[in-house]
């Protein structure tokens, strides 16, 4: 964009049908520097859903501030959209903002009630926050539902644990034990191990923690 005639020639429509085909053929960059050249010359043409497509280049970019900039402008011209919400929930997310990205996972999560992968995330954020006890409905709605789940009952075993409720914590490692034996990490037999101390349950403590560190 340094040739002088290109704000005579350049025209927002000619762009916006390469953005669509940079966007297509996943040329971030070059959507990006489209955008950034229309948002300056040509604000009135940057709507909500050009405001999220620039959004989308920057998160696929790893350029997370600048996308949520751009999802913001994009939810003050048309609020409440489950996209745009949703979108700075992963950014915020990706940036180890628990407790923003949690906002947005709960406002998207009250518009998709049915959506258990938002009640997961949501859950997720919330025991990355150390609110246990806040997380446990999500995460017994979530086991009701889908009981096959890995990810909810090794978090269940995880905040009861926190808790220090080392029944409640026992039944759902031992599950995974039984159930996810091929998928049990170190941290999980370590934990499962301190709810069985927790329970007096010492040589099984000691039988897991053998089991970890083998």
């Amino acid at each position: 964009f340094n040739n002088p005639l290109y704000d005579s020639i350049v025209q927002p429509t000619h762009l916006f049908k390469l953005i669509g085909l940079n966007i297509k053929q996943k040329h971030y960059a070059q959507a990006i520097e489209y955008f950034q050249y229309l948002d300056e010359r040509h604000p009135e043409m940057m709507g909500a859903v050009q405001l999220q497509q620039w959004g989308l280049c920057y998160q696929k970019q790893r350029m997370y501030r600048r996308a949520i900039s751009a999802y913001t402008r994009a939810d003050v011209l048309q609020p409440d959209s489950y996209w745009t919400i949703l979108h700075l929930a992963q950014c915020y997310r990706e940036m180890c903002y628990e407790e923003e990205a949690f906002k947005y996972y709960e406002v998207a999560e009250n518009m998709k009630p049915d959506n258990l992968n938002l009640t997961l995330h949501a859950a997720e954020m919330l025991v990355a926050m150390d609110r246990y006890e806040e997380a446990l409905p999500r995460l017994h709605k979530i086991d009701y539902h889908h009981p096959e789940s890995l990810k909810s009952v090794r978090m269940l075993g995880e905040c009861n644990f926190s808790l220090g409720r080392g029944e409640q914590a026992v039944r759902y490692y031992e599950r995974m034990m039984t159930e996810h034996a091929d998928e049990l990490t170190s941290k999980d037999l370590r934990n499962t191990a301190c709810s069985y101390w927790l329970m007096g349950e010492r040589d099984r403590c000691f039988k897991c923690l053998q089991r970890a560190e083998a």
